[in-house]
């Protein structure tokens, strides 16, 4: 077995999330570099309201709107990490 942990933030503080995957073959590392990059999108997605606001006008316009999530989002990052099969069990 391999044993991973993929860990996804955004530039907030306390909107780090991290997700532990087991697999039986090893990914390649093209794989895992794309799971990384979905789980750090939808963690990036569910915190956009910190940006946006819950349903407020918070911009002039919608150019400045888009460019506030485009800056947002060049911001967020995902990564992966191999661990051990004890890590795995004792975060898990």
């Amino acid at each position: 077995m391999f044993y991973f942990r993929f860990t996804a933030d955004t530039p907030y503080c306390g909107t780090e999330n991290t997700d532990l995957r087991k697999f039986e073959e090893r990914p390649t590392d093209a794989e895992l570099d794309e799971m990384a990059e979905e789980f750090a999108q939808l963690n990036a997605e569910s915190y956009e309201y910190l940006v946006t606001g819950w349903g407020e006008d918070n911009f002039d316009d919608e150019d400045e709107e888009a460019e506030a999530l485009e800056n947002y989002y060049a911001d967020c990052e995902g990564k992966w990490e191999e661990i051990t099969e004890e890590e795995y069990n004792e975060e898990g």
